[in-house]
């Protein structure tokens, strides 16, 4: 496991947790999100004026978050 700096991790859960949020408000489960939901959050990050390197970040977290998920099974 690589070390990350504290406010890379205080990122992560922030990303993370924005995101299950915007599916929550979406009525769609974690599980079930697919490229639509995370194109449509990402659409909304950029229409809500988040700077685009965050939007970015955002979009690695998310995917990075999917990948997890799979290897924990």
């Amino acid at each position: 496991m690589r070390s990350r700096s504290s406010y890379t991790i205080r990122n992560y859960r922030r990303d993370v947790g924005v995101f299950l949020g915007f599916l929550g408000e979406m009525g769609v489960p974690f599980d079930r999100a697919g490229r639509s939901q995370g194109r449509a959050f990402l659409a909304a990050q950029r229409e809500a004026g988040i700077a685009d390197t965050s939007v970015k970040r955002r979009a690695t977290t998310i995917k990075g978050f999917y990948r997890w998920l799979d290897e924990q099974g």
